[in-house]
Parts: structure tokens; C-alpha cells; sequence
């Protein structure tokens, strides 16, 4: 599945959910592309959501980047793909759980 298309999917999953999203598109979104927005009085929050369709497992580079890019919008939420055990480590770590 080419990149575009499965951000498409992404996006139109959290509407099916009952979220408006919004995608950033391919340059300059500093690795966010899709943000979804929960318009709900009690759980009413944004979820930056950045799309990988990786064969292998989600770096601890790529976890980092996107936590520093999500903490200035909304907190992370998570990843479709399952992240490397030194991503699992920082995601848990006190650094990132300030």
C-alpha cells in the first residue's frame, strides 16, 4: 500500500470513530500526519498521530522525535506498529513521563 493511501486509511479509521481529522500532508509536518480531534465535552482532546507501515519495528529515534513533536500539541497516545525494545524503554522511562 503506497504512503499516501495509508495515511488515508488512518485518517478515515479515527472518522469512523467519531473524529475529524486532519492531515498534514508530506513536507514540514515535523512527522506528524494526521491529527484527530475528539469533539466529545468529556474526552474532547487532539491526537497527533504520525503513520509508519514499517516491515520491521518502530525505532527509538522515530519514538523520541514524535514525542517531542506530540508534547507541543497533545500527549501521545501510540503506534501502529510495535516499537523496539529501546523505544518500549524510553517511552516508560521518567525522561519521558515528566
Amino acid at each position: 500500500m503506497h504512503p499516501d493511501a495509508f495515511e488515508r486509511l488512518i485518517a478515515q479509521l479515527f472518522q469512523q470513530q467519531g473524529l475529524t481529522t486532519t492531515r498534514t500532508g508530506w513536507c514540514g509536518d515535523g512527522g506528524v500526519n494526521v491529527i484527530a480531534e475528539d469533539p466529545t465535552p468529556i474526552t474532547d482532546g487532539q491526537i497527533v498521530i504520525q503513520v509508519k507501515r514499517y516491515r520491521a519495528t518502530v525505532s527509538s529515534t522515530a519514538v523520541r522525535d514524535l514525542y517531542g513533536v506530540a508534547n507541543t500539541a497533545a500527549p501521545p497516545k501510540g503506534s501502529s506498529s510495535p516499537p523496539q525494545a529501546s523505544a518500549q524503554a524510553y517511552a516508560t522511562s521518567p525522561a519521558a513521563n515528566h
